[in-house]
């Protein structure tokens, strides 16, 4: 079990030094006689005679520190840890998808890949390149051998079809994330040259990054805010793995949240039923 609030134990120090304060006088501050009764019973019947007064009145001293005990555990919010949470298979991914219709450095595009994929070497990662339409070239893996193996023999060349479709790539690579169920995904789109016309509206399901040369960075500003994409230079691609890494801490905390089941109700009713208990048994009495 584990305590969400565990500060909120420090609620008990109060009530453990009054249940000290009457246990050291010797006589429960919940007994005494009151008023002038003080006055007409000898102070060596004074509490013989307060306690039965008093009996099936008030809830013993004990009870009350057993209420406030629980009160103060049901503040801390106990949880009990189903499971380890943000530990999941499909937690992450990304799509590095390379534009090889425009006139970008293929060179820069394979070392861009290179360094996302150490930046974060954990993430599964697929690579999708594209010019006239879409090709999967790498599933989502994490084999450095295999990635890297096929980024070297990625060229303009081996298309099989000319022209420059930067949404179908985009949406091509949002299909990857999406059929692999990851709950954080990022896009990485590695071009350059001179932006194409834009097309219809995209809607977002995943991150998207624009990577371009720094000389036109200026010039692939409205196509980035058409892909509703961050944009960023292939000098300067620490941003786009900042933004993946706060999606999977993101994705973690909100695993671990959903594997703790909350055990505060628990709590609360056990303390209902423990005031319950007093006043029946005041009653038998």
């Amino acid at each position: 079990m584990i305590l969400i609030h565990p500060l909120a134990l420090l609620l008990l120090l109060p009530a453990a030094a009054m249940v000290t304060w009457h246990t050291q006088r010797g006589t429960s501050g919940f007994s005494r006689l009151p008023g002038d009764w003080e006055r007409l019973v000898t102070p060596l019947l004074r509490g013989i005679v307060a306690r039965g007064a008093s009996e099936g009145k008030a809830p013993h001293r004990f009870v009350l520190l057993a209420l406030w005990t629980l009160l103060v555990v049901a503040i801390a919010r106990p949880a009990w840890q189903v499971e380890a949470g943000g530990e999941f298979a499909n937690i992450a991914g990304r799509v590095i998808a390379i534009d090889l219709g425009g006139d970008a450095d293929i060179y820069s595009q394979r070392f861009a890949a290179n360094t996302l994929i150490e930046a974060l070497p954990d993430v599964p990662t697929a690579i999708v390149v594209g010019s006239g339409d879409a090709f999967n070239v790498v599933p989502l893996t994490t084999d450095r051998y295999f990635l890297n193996r096929y980024l070297n023999v990625v060229a303009p060349d081996v298309m099989p079809l000319e022209g420059r479709a930067l949404p179908v790539i985009m949406a091509h690579a949002e299909g990857v994330l999406t059929r692999a169920g990851v709950l954080a995904g990022q896009v990485v789109l590695l071009t350059g040259g001179e932006p194409p016309a834009r097309g219809a509206y995209m809607p977002v399901r995943w991150s998207r990054v624009v990577v371009t040369d720094d000389d036109a960075r200026d010039d692939w500003y409205a196509y980035s805010q058409y892909l509703a994409a961050q944009l960023v230079t292939y000098d300067g691609l620490g941003p786009a793995t900042e933004d993946l890494a706060r999606q999977i801490d993101r994705a973690r905390r909100d695993g671990d949240r959903a594997a703790i089941h909350d055990l505060t109700p628990y709590v609360l009713g056990l303390s209902v039923l423990l005031w319950l208990a007093q006043f029946r048994r005041r009653r038998s009495q």
